[in-house]
């Protein structure tokens, strides 16, 4: 079975110049807040402890095309006020008919992906989850529930990531299998841009 799930996971002078009128285009040029772009795609985290829930939420909408709410997966999970943990995410899962499973593995498995996976980070010395939607040999792409989409230096990943005593497989990872669901392409990417550039391009497709 975990070969079977790392085989899957390896296989983003005016004076002259003619007036502007504005209200010709009022109505063409459709204009998107610098939050609208740091939070495109993601489910954001309503609670201190429920960044888990909101990761489940933000990689199965995004990439599984599902519409699942942060809401339903704290109800699934029934932790309560409690932080969850890869088990109490995997059983979850399983009940919205997904496989999951999670892994501890090293900066060069991770490098391989190709698909979405939550990742088990330290955020200023706190525990939390994020969802890696793009990774290369210099960048990491997060799809944060608290940060929103960032692009990250492989060396600031590896400070908030590589959390166990592991001279190898230093960090931990869920990965999720749909078990006949489609997927969206488009939210996971090998081609990782800093983030003014990303935010130009977005920008760009949705004029």
């Amino acid at each position: 079975m975990n070969k079977l799930f790392i085989s899957l996971i390896l296989m983003t002078q005016f004076t002259h110049a003619n007036p502007i009128y504005f209200n010709h285009y009022h109505n063409e040029i459709k204009v998107k807040s610098w939050k609208q772009i740091r939070d495109h795609n993601i489910v954001k985290q309503d609670l201190d402890f429920s960044c888990g829930a909101a990761s489940i939420a933000t990689l199965l909408n995004g990439y599984y095309n599902q519409k699942v709410t942060e809401e339903e997966v704290l109800k699934i999970m029934d932790k309560g006020d409690l932080m969850a943990s890869f088990d109490d995410m995997q059983k979850a899962l399983n009940k919205l008919g997904f496989q999951a499973k999670g892994y501890a593995v090293s900066l060069d498995t991770l490098e391989k992906l190709k698909i979405p996976v939550i990742a088990y980070i330290k955020h200023r010395k706190n525990d939390h989850f994020t969802v890696i939607s793009g990774i290369n040999n210099n960048f990491v792409r997060i799809s944060d529930p608290s940060l929103g989409q960032r692009t990250l230096s492989t060396y600031q990943f590896k400070e908030m990531w590589e959390t166990r005593a592991d001279d190898h497989l230093k960090g931990k990872i869920l990965v999720i299998l749909p078990k006949d669901q489609s997927s969206n392409s488009t939210f996971f990417s090998k081609d990782i841009r800093l983030a003014t550039t990303q935010a130009i391009k977005l920008l760009a497709s949705q004029r």
